[in-house]
């Protein structure tokens, strides 16, 4: 017995995506998780350094990877402001300033470094531990090349004078995040 049947030909399409969520808090890689989306500094103080910190998840199957933007301003309180940091620089209590960097820092003590099996990375600006900075429309990370997901940590610090005017001050940060296809 002999049987010629036709040939069975199959094709799939794998779609592009990109993975980005942020939050002040996401627990693993869930970004059903992630939870919060403002933090209040309390009080400045010219003695002690406020801080806080947020977290962000990326990853894309784009092959020429992605870039993470930050966007905004540093804090301000009608025309006050705090100097933001221009360009890496340490914590100075008793001088105002406002920065952020994406690794674990020791002076002060926030933020966490980068996490996961991706391929991506702080930009080289933004990946100083105790070196802080505020530049709108920065890229902060990024990827050459397609890549699981990564988790990032934004530390944010302020600095305050003695002589800084008294007001309530404020700011919004946005993450933009840009694959490359």
């Amino acid at each position: 017995a002999m049987s010629i049947s036709n040939p069975v030909s199959l094709s799939t399409e794998v779609p592009p995506y990109l993975v980005f969520c942020s939050g002040l808090a996401i627990s693993a890689f869930d970004c059903s998780s992630a939870s919060g989306n403002y933090f209040n500094f309390g009080e400045y103080s010219s003695t002690n350094t406020s801080t806080a910190s947020s977290q962000f998840i990326v990853g894309t199957n784009a092959d020429s990877g992605y870039t993470v933007t930050v966007t905004g301003s540093e804090p301000t309180s009608g025309n006050n402001t705090i100097t933001k940091l221009a360009f890496p620089a340490g914590s100075n209590r008793g001088i105002s300033q406002f920065g952020i960097n994406l690794r674990h820092n020791t002076d002060p003590g926030v933020g966490e470094d980068l996490s996961g099996d991706g391929v991506g990375s702080p930009t080289p600006d933004y990946n100083m531990p105790n070196k802080f900075k505020f530049t709108n429309n920065d890229v902060i990370a990024s990827s050459s090349n397609e890549t699981s997901q990564n988790k990032y940590t934004v530390s944010y610090i302020v600095n305050v004078s003695k002589n800084q005017e008294p007001g309530i001050y404020t700011n919004t940060i946005l993450y933009t995040t840009l694959a490359t296809f």
